[in-house]
């Protein structure tokens, strides 16, 4: 009998905690000044906790990621007159990650499809695709919005339309039988990997209004930067090589090379640069080009780290991120094959197949298989890779 009491006991106050728990969120949302609506509900609920939760190092690197841009991004969404709350669909859509393809071959902070960015003037092509330019991609977004709100006069429904689809809404709105509009009767038909859309944008715009009651700290890179036009086809592992910067920072600096290479083409291209190596560039003038070996792979990377209480940058020595998540796809050896021909064909730099592979040279042999890590939904195309042909293996180099 006492065993039961204490059980009892020990339940309501799980039932009280979560009580408090959920009248805390419900008062912090109501308390944010939003166009969209902040519903509150069991699915939201669920999202909310992802960021109130435990610590997660991962969501700093979010906000960091959100906060480098995020003043930019207001003036940018203010003058299409967008509401501004719309800019944190970057967090909910993306996760603000800029130097990865995501699914269902989108890029970019705002998960951007390929016809909607060429609709809107963004150059994609195999080397170059700019949206994974934070600012560019942010204007696009908003013409679309835009665009997508003439229709509806609602830009809960915009959001949703850009981010499932217009032909998954439609077929939500019919399967659903609705005739006032309710968003969430619609909602509940959409396929199962669209209906936490909307409830993700609304834990993004509770997590950026309120990140910094759960311990997160805003950390965004503060550097000073410069443009300088490349005139010769190069790479940035041979950039970052000739100017002393670290390469993942570069990569960072200049998404929108989405295999590492500038190509030597017609059009000028930039790379954006700490100000401190832009001098260094133009000193070198074409030997910045000149080949240099890459640099072996250690096990660490160099980062900068932002002091929180001055202005003052360090550089600190960490262990990178795990790559357990990615599956292999093997690749032999042709003859002609050099290291940037194989990278150009699987999407990754010649630095990620020397790390896979534990090469200290570039020399390559005949039939030397080659290990390359690769999404898992990606797998099955990268595998084919080994068994085209050449002519295919050409037209895949040369595909935009």
């Amino acid at each position: 009998m006492r065993a039961s009491l204490v059980f009892i006991f020990f339940c309501l106050q799980i039932l009280s905690y979560g009580q408090q728990v959920d009248e805390e969120l419900v008062a912090r949302l109501d308390s944010i000044e939003s166009v969209l609506p902040l519903d509150y509900n069991d699915n939201v609920r669920q999202h909310l906790l992802e960021f109130t939760g435990t610590y997660n190092k991962r969501f700093d690197k979010i906000l960091k990621n959100f906060i480098t841009y995020d003043n930019y991004l207001k003036d940018i969404f203010i003058s299409y007159n967008v509401p501004e709350e719309l800019r944190f669909a970057a967090i909910s859509l993306s996760k603000c990650e800029n130097l990865i393809s995501l699914s269902e071959g989108r890029e970019g902070y705002f998960k951007m499809r390929y016809r909607t960015a060429t609709s809107h003037g963004l150059s994609i092509t195999n080397y170059i695709d700019e949206r994974r330019d934070v600012l560019l991609s942010a204007e696009a977004f908003c013409k679309e919005l835009s665009l997508i709100y003439g229709r509806t006069n609602n830009w809960q429904s915009a959001l949703m339309t850009y981010a499932v689809g217009d032909l998954e809404w439609q077929k939500a709105k019919v399967l659903s039988r609705d005739t006032i509009g309710d968003f969430w009767t619609i909602n509940k038909y959409l396929p199962f990997e669209y209906g936490s859309e909307y409830p993700k944008f609304i834990a993004a715009v509770f997590f950026a209004n309120y990140y910094s009651e759960y311990d997160y700290k805003a950390n965004p890179l503060t550097l000073m930067t410069e443009q300088v036009l490349v005139e010769k086809y190069t790479t940035l592992y041979q950039l970052s090589s000739r100017l002393g910067i670290d390469n993942k920072l570069l990569r960072e600096l200049n998404p929108i090379y989405k295999k590492n290479i500038i190509p030597n083409v017609e059009k000028q291209y930039y790379l954006t640069l700490p100000s401190s190596r832009s001098s260094t560039f133009y000193e070198l003038g074409d030997k910045v080009y000149n080949y240099t070996p890459t640099a072996v792979y250690t096990g660490t990377e160099v980062k900068i780290v932002q002091a929180e209480s001055t202005n003052e940058q360090t550089l600190e020595t960490v262990d990178v991120d795990s790559e357990s998540d990615y599956n292999q796809a093997i690749y032999h050896v042709r003859s002609g094959d050099i290291l940037l021909k194989i990278a150009d064909l699987f999407d990754c730099g010649v630095v990620d197949i020397k790390r896979w592979n534990k090469l200290s040279s570039d020399f390559l042999d005949i039939n030397q298989e080659i290990i390359i890590k690769v999404s898992p939904d990606r797998k099955a195309y990268y595998q084919k890779i080994d068994k085209m042909t050449n002519e295919e293996r050409k037209a895949v180099m040369r595909k935009d």
